[in-house]
């Protein structure tokens, strides 16, 4: 996607061809439209990614390799970008650790063969601005109506909810994926109670994300996602003593960066045992049920003062 820069007048990021390419591929704007309808002078970073395909979909996901048809048409798109002053290829760590070494070097080496090519055209004018074509088929649907229908279909892996039926196929895409991102979420905020919960209750567990995602909209910021999540299972009628402490033990990890104070967790006999079971992936058999243990978890050394506070000017 492109952002004006107000101080230089420039299009900053030039999310494309890597986005406006996968656009192309799953039939929406064709790339050569879409650049000549901005002005390639203001262009001045691009970024690029590789992808995947998924359900007859491709997403730009910053997944693997850059691909040879992502590569050959940025290095003709480059050649018209005299301002050009960066280009980045993006890939999560997750990705980066798949890749063959000598996968990314030649990934390096075709990044280079493109940056040379970069304002070489004759000219560096703008390209001609294209006048908007004629809708073809049946106008597009209220912006507000659609929008809103979408959403509610995707937090309810639902797409009845959503008035275009033409839609359904991409919208179960994106139930599927916010799901996984959402479930993700909750594993790294809250790792000891959902490793218990998947050992204890297997394919039940799934069951329960499942239905805290259709009950309850995401909470995008964790500590609140995983104190929503942790809610809903009590609400469940939740009686686990072993489960609803580790529970408490994530969340009050996150009240630790939050607040910056001491917590107290409360188990109902020793936990060594249970986290030495989940270290190993394993339940234990027998847990003790007594005396109770109360945990005291201390900040480590620091506040979140620390990363806020401005010394004052001497």
């Amino acid at each position: 996607m492109c952002r004006p820069d107000l101080r230089g007048n420039r299009l900053r990021d030039f999310a494309g061809p890597a986005q406006y390419l996968l656009n192309e591929k799953n039939g929406r704007i064709p790339m050569r439209d879409f650049l000549a309808q901005i002005p390639l002078d203001r262009v001045w970073e691009i970024h690029l990614a590789g992808g995947q395909e998924m359900d007859g979909y491709w997403l730009d996901s910053h997944s693997g390799k850059m691909p040879d048809d992502l590569a050959a048409f940025s290095q003709e798109v480059v050649q018209s970008l005299p301002n050009l002053g960066a280009l980045n290829f993006e890939i999560y760590d997750t990705f980066l650790e798949r890749l063959p070494p000598e996968e990314l070097d030649r990934t390096v080496d075709a990044l280079r063969e493109i940056w040379e090519r970069a304002g070489v055209s004759r000219s560096d004018a703008p390209p001609h601005r294209l006048p908007p074509g004629p809708i073809v088929g049946k106008p597009a649907p209220p912006t507000a109506a659609w929008e809103e229908g979408a959403t509610r279909a995707v937090w309810q892996d639902d797409p009845t909810q959503h008035d275009w039926p033409e839609d359904t196929a991409a919208l179960r895409l994106y139930a599927r994926l916010a799901r996984s991102f959402r479930g993700s979420m909750l594993v790294r905020a809250m790792p000891r109670s959902l490793r218990y919960l998947l050992l204890r209750d297997g394919d039940g567990a799934e069951t329960l994300l499942s239905r805290f995602h259709t009950a309850h909209d995401p909470r995008l910021f964790t500590p609140l996602e995983a104190q929503s999540f942790a809610d809903f299972v009590i609400s469940q009628g939740e009686l686990d003593p072993w489960l609803l402490a580790l529970m408490d033990y994530d969340l009050a990890f996150l009240n630790i960066v939050r607040q910056s104070k001491a917590q107290l967790v409360r188990f109902p006999g020793d936990p060594t045992t249970l986290f030495e079971g989940l270290a190993a992936a394993q339940l234990p058999r027998d847990l003790p049920d007594n005396p109770p243990w109360e945990i005291e978890l201390l900040p480590d050394g620091f506040t979140v003062a620390d990363f806020t506070h401005t010394p004052a000017a001497s």
